[in-house]
């Protein structure tokens, strides 16, 4: 049975089915042409596993002039990306497709499991949006990629389109359901994003790259306020001069329009490797909840899914809100704002290791002092509330309470 509309098919025609409509939206949305080189973010999950076999399929089938290769990112999380990378691994033996693997270490200085150790658990899925997307289009740049692919489907589309509609995010709203939205650099930006991100080489052939930790590029060392997790600086980077070509990386969604059960019963039928466990912390997202509630929805009628995603893509079409992209003073990709929102958190990272002291000394009183303590901003031993009875129940610094 065909979950988006309940139709029922055998294992044959519903395989077949699954391609034509992937193919079919590439070719409505004319995503590809002939002599593209398509970057394809693998994670080792079902959406992009099925996405890179029907694009290898589809280039075969058709006799397409495109040339694919496999992006992975491996943000840091032990016990979860350390072994969806195998199933990565195998995606490029099979295909014998040119794959490279960047770091968020690497790239950003901190590991996602360093980030959490910050700031604990809440907003950390926002965290690693931000890093993962200007990863991707790092390392899209490295393979010289003229479109960049996700494995993103209707189910994903409808939880973004929820979870912006609940923050009243319109900005948000009006372009996240767009099959293409593009990333763009200037041509001086696009140099310093390939080779000042601390990545190697662009790889050859069906051999895998992996990235050199703390590498850096001559012509990235003359300028090191322009790598993301620099150090700190006023330095502001001068605009793309008016003749300077313009970069655009489209990045595509070819799978917007199917089911995650269709994903997942074309994972099975064909058999595909993928690796299925949640990752470690997104059980605290907010996220999770909107995805509960999207499958109470279709439930009840499956083209609930399909009704939220064309509402909002009305909302685009009508939106006449648009920013002004200008250059990120930091790292000098185009942003909506003087400094790209990546910098601006490896900056607060930054300035949070600087005092790191100053919460593990509270923590420590924390657990000496009592089950519940309200974690101060900025602790200072000498410092008494005034109106506190004793050291136990003293709120300092008027900081969110947190358990021992």
């Amino acid at each position: 049975m065909k979950p988006s509309n309940r139709r029922k098919l055998c294992r044959e025609c519903f395989t077949e089915c699954f391609e034509e409509d992937v193919h079919a939206t590439i070719v409505k949305k004319n995503m590809f042409h002939d002599k593209d080189k398509i970057c394809i973010a693998v994670s080792g999950g079902k959406d992009s596993s099925v996405l890179a076999h029907v694009l290898v399929h589809i280039k075969r089938k058709y006799n397409y002039k495109w040339d694919l290769f496999l992006l992975a990112i491996d943000e840091g999380i032990k016990g979860y990306r350390d072994d969806s990378l195998k199933i990565v691994f195998k995606l490029q033996e099979k295909y014998n497709l040119p794959l490279k693997v960047l770091k968020f270490e690497d790239i950003f200085t901190y590991t996602m499991d360093t980030v959490v150790s910050f700031i604990g658990k809440k907003n950390n899925c926002t965290v690693c949006g931000v890093f993962r997307r200007q990863a991707m289009e790092r390392g899209a740049l490295l393979f010289n990629a003229t479109k960049l692919v996700t494995g993103h489907n209707a189910d994903d589309l409808a939880e973004t389109i929820l979870m912006n509609m609940c923050r009243g995010d319109l900005e948000k709203l009006a372009k996240g359901v767009d099959s293409m939205s593009e990333m763009k650099m200037g041509t001086s930006e696009m140099e310093k994003a390939k080779f000042g991100a601390c990545c190697g080489g662009e790889c050859t052939g069906g051999e895998a790259t992996a990235v050199e930790p703390g590498h850096r590029s001559p012509s990235s060392t003359g300028n090191p306020d322009a790598l993301i997790g620099g150090p700190p600086s006023t330095h502001v980077e001068s605009a793309p001069p008016e003749e300077e070509h313009t970069f655009f990386l489209p990045r595509l969604k070819p799978l917007m329009w199917c089911y995650e059960k269709e994903i997942v019963l074309y994972a099975f039928y064909k058999k595909l490797d993928y690796f299925s466990t949640e990752c470690t912390y997104s059980p605290n997202s907010f996220r999770g909840n909107l995805r509960s509630f999207i499958k109470d929805l279709e439930m009840i009628n499956p083209q609930f899914i399909l009704n939220i995603i064309h509402s909002s893509e009305f909302f685009y079409h009508n939106s006449s809100r648009r920013k002004v992209l200008q250059v990120c003073t930091r790292c000098g990709v185009y942003t909506s704002n003087p400094v790209c929102k990546a910098c601006l958190i490896v900056e607060g990272l930054r300035n949070y290791k600087d005092n790191s002291f100053l919460y593990a000394n509270t923590k420590k009183k924390m657990k000496k002092n009592g089950e519940k303590r309200r974690i101060p901003i900025r602790y200072d031993p000498g410092t008494r509330v005034e109106g506190a009875k004793s050291d136990n129940n003293a709120n300092v610094g008027g900081g969110a309470e947190a358990p021992a």
